[in-house]
Parts: structure tokens; sequence; C-alpha cells
């Protein structure tokens, strides 16, 4: 039999037999995986830009203080949780 880096390809049925159904199920997983497109990626983060600015023109000041305090001290918590 012929060894492979994951183990022996065959299955008992001869060298070359290799198991269908494990190759069908990669092959479905490989194919049904949607990766985002950079054109995606962007239009998103454009869209959410514009929607953030529309939201602070909406927030009085005190607010939007308010939720960059909060920010601020989530941010630091990452930071002391990362060290």
């Amino acid at each position: 039999m012929t060894n492979h880096k994951y183990g022996s390809l065959g299955l008992g049925r001869g060298e070359n037999s290799v198991d269908i159904n494990s190759n069908a199920f990669r092959i479905v997983q490989a194919a049904s995986s949607e990766r985002p497109t950079s054109k995606s990626v962007e239009a998103k983060r454009i869209a959410g830009s514009i929607g953030g600015m529309a939201r602070a023109k909406r927030l009085d000041p005190a607010k939007r203080r308010e939720i960059a305090i909060l920010a601020n001290a989530a941010r630091w918590v990452e930071k002391q949780d990362a060290a």
C-alpha cells in the first residue's frame, strides 16, 4: 500500500482505492464555503462609515462623549486582558 502524508489511501480493496464519500464531502465543503470578495467588504465598510457619520450628526455632544468614554474603557480592558 502507498502511504500518504495523512495516512494510507488504500482501504483494503486495492492499492488505488480511495474513499469516494470523503472526497465528495471535501469537494462540497470547499464549493459551499463563501469567502467575501474585496468589493463586498469595501462596500460594507463604506456603508458603515456613512451610517456612523449620520448617527454622529443625530447625537448630542454629551451622548457622543459618553459613547467615546465607554469605547475607550473597552479598549483598555482588551489591552489588559491581552497582556
